[in-house]
């Protein structure tokens, strides 16, 4: 009847904001949880190298101009800049 599909729309339409809410609260924690597996810090800004472990910039940078040169920081696989 009308009373039944009015109730089964409000229904659906409560499921589908708390589902939302769901992910922007999975988005949060995933933003929070974030860090840097070299200093374990929050990571504000990050670089992705092509092997696509996630560094905080200074530590990227310190891996860089260290004695293993163009390296990523956490497989040591090669790193190519451009200017």
């Amino acid at each position: 009847s009308d009373q039944y599909f009015r109730d089964s729309i409000r229904k659906a339409y409560v499921l589908e904001t708390q589902l939302k809410l769901l992910i922007a609260e999975i988005r949060i924690k995933e933003a929070m949880d974030f860090t840097c597996l070299i200093c374990m810090e929050p990571m504000d800004v990050y670089l992705k190298p092509p092997c696509k472990h996630y560094v905080c910039a200074p530590c990227f940078k310190k891996c860089v101009h260290s004695v293993n040169g163009n390296k990523c920081c956490i497989c040591r696989e090669p790193i190519y800049l451009s200017n």
